[in-house]
């Protein structure tokens, strides 16, 4: 739900001061979750939903941050690239860029603890939700 957004100057600082629980570059872009955001809310008793890429996940998997990992997968990767051109807002170039992640990701789904395939996304939705029901109530997490 919360987005900060900031400079690729501010993040690198941030970054370099070790101010993310996790970060990762993903088609040039930036992304990273703040460490006092997610202390804070944990703080707070929530849990923090992450959306983070797999360089996030291997992150947290290597400092053995206790959470309910979720791969959600495309049905296929044509069926991903037509969703993609679909939208038509991105160039041709851009599209085979994230197609490439895409593929190398979805190499990696060992890293997670459950793979959701995203094919219709009220059903994707609800899978996800009765795992992490399912996780939480089962005594897994606090």
């Amino acid at each position: 739900r919360d987005y900060f957004f900031m400079t690729r100057e501010d993040f690198v600082a941030k970054r370099e001061k070790g101010g993310f629980l996790e970060w990762a570059e993903y088609a040039g872009n930036l992304y990273g979750t703040p460490k006092d955001f997610v202390k804070a809310e944990t703080e707070r008793g929530n849990c923090p939903l992450l959306e983070i890429e797999v360089q996030g996940v291997e992150q947290l998997r290597k400092q053995g941050w206790d959470g309910i990992y979720v791969f959600l997968a495309p049905p296929s990767l044509d069926d991903l690239r037509r969703r993609l051109e679909k939208r038509g807002a991105m160039a041709p170039e851009v599209i085979e860029r994230r197609m490439k992640v895409a593929e190398q990701e979805m190499n990696r789904k060992d890293l997670y603890d459950h793979v959701v395939v995203n094919d219709v996304v009220e059903r994707a939705l609800a899978e996800v939700l009765a795992i992490l029901d399912r996780e939480l109530q089962g005594g897994r997490r606090d």
